[in-house]
């Protein structure tokens, strides 16, 4: 499945992390957010993973960016996977974090959502919402409440 843009990952103080979102056209080797780099002993020492300086803010998702991938679909030819999914989703085209601190946020959080690929919104509890496809289909599934996540398309 190829993915729209290039944004973050987010954890929200669990174990389960989203996709890395890759580069959208124009983004390049740019990051939006204060960072440091992590090192992982599994990459070469030249390359790091970028951390948002905001990671010690608990009620804001961990921000973090991989400049070394790649849309799935821009692989060479001998790296392709497949792409189709079962239920033929192609593309995240909206991500959206709801949360009860969505109106304060760090200055690295906020120089994410000023580039426009995400949008945050205030809401009693914390979720995430995606959209693939533009949501044509006009479905949706809602995975609450054991997982704070609505999926549509």
């Amino acid at each position: 499945m190829k993915v729209a843009h290039q944004v973050l990952s987010v954890s929200f103080g669990t174990d389960a992390h989203f996709s890395p979102l890759r580069p959208a056209v124009g983004f390049g080797d740019t990051i939006a957010f204060s960072s440091w780099a992590y090192r992982p002993p599994y990459l070469p020492e030249t390359i790091s993973i970028a951390v948002g300086t905001n990671s010690d803010v608990l009620t804001e998702p961990m921000l973090f960016q991989i400049l070394f991938g790649q849309r799935p679909d821009r692989y060479p030819t001998e790296k392709l996977q497949p792409l189709e999914h079962s239920v033929g989703l192609r593309e995240i085209t909206r991500v959206e974090l709801i949360g009860p601190y969505a109106n304060c946020l760090s200055p690295e959080l906020q120089a994410v959502i000023d580039t426009n690929q995400m949008k945050l919104r205030v809401g009693m509890d914390y979720c995430v919402e995606l959209g693939f496809d533009r949501e044509e289909q006009g479905k949706q599934v809602d995975f609450r409440p054991e997982l704070p996540l609505i999926i549509s398309w």
